[in-house]
């Protein structure tokens, strides 16, 4: 049976001669492999840049439950960047977050608040002339909520320690490997209480936001097994700086 649904590339490797197996994270149906015959020849229904990290497509799909690839009736991209292919920042960025979700994304679920808080922060980069250096920060900060670990915001000057095992802040550091410092725990409350209207006006100096991503990355890596070596992180803090 076909089925209409929006989608969300994540990532594709080569399968044979001339395939690919997209990873698609999809509205309807969660994350998905599909199978793509024949995008290397010149007579390719769909080509292979059809399918680049965060393409946002509108899919006619099959969806057969005993099947682990399924495949692909039609694609058309639903949004066209502007900006970003050619901003050398916004690509950096759409590269890391490709990153990070290929690294966060395991389970074949429906979750539409997922799907639209990734859809939506993806067009939302393309559109925003807005302080593209904290993009990143905020993305990572915010989509915890949605993977089930968003940290409680009880920073103070009594709770000065922020423990990245537990999610809050404490009195006293009791194992130093899983906390920050008070001056960085200070920076980390700030970043749990931005959203993306707050681009226009945040603003952290440039050791202190490497220092964020460090403390962000190490959080996600305590809360989720499979996120490990993020290659990209790299390449982002060299563009930036």
């Amino acid at each position: 049976m076909l089925f209409k649904t929006k989608g969300i590339v994540l990532r594709y490797i080569s399968y044979g001669e001339s395939s690919i197996i997209v990873k698609i994270y999809t509205e309807a149906f969660g994350l998905k492999s599909y199978i793509v015959k024949g995008v290397k020849s010149r007579k390719a229904k769909f080509k292979a840049n059809l399918f680049q990290p965060l393409t946002l497509l509108d899919l006619i799909v099959y969806n057969k439950t005993k099947s682990h690839i399924q495949n692909i009736k039609d694609a058309r991209i639903s949004h066209t960047f502007k900006t970003i292919n050619a901003d050398i920042n916004k690509a950096s960025v759409l590269l890391f977050i490709s990153e990070i979700l290929n690294k966060s994304i395991r389970e074949e679920e429906k979750n539409e608040h997922l799907f639209d808080f990734i859809y939506n922060s993806v067009i939302l980069l393309d559109n925003t002339s807005d302080n593209v250096s904290h993009f990143h920060l905020v993305f990572m900060m915010l989509l915890t909520k949605h993977l089930g670990f968003f940290p409680q915001n009880n920073f103070s000057d009594k709770n000065k320690y922020f423990n990245l095992r537990e999610g809050i802040f404490t009195e006293n550091e009791l194992i130093a490997a899983n906390y920050i410092s008070p001056a960085d725990s200070g920076y980390f409350s700030k970043l749990i209480s931005t959203s993306f209207e707050d681009l226009k006006t945040l603003k952290f100096e440039k050791l202190k936001k490497k220092k964020l991503l460090e403390n962000i990355i190490r959080f996600y890596e305590l809360h989720l097994e499979s996120f490990k070596n993020i290659k990209s992180a790299g390449v982002l803090q060299s563009v930036f700086e």
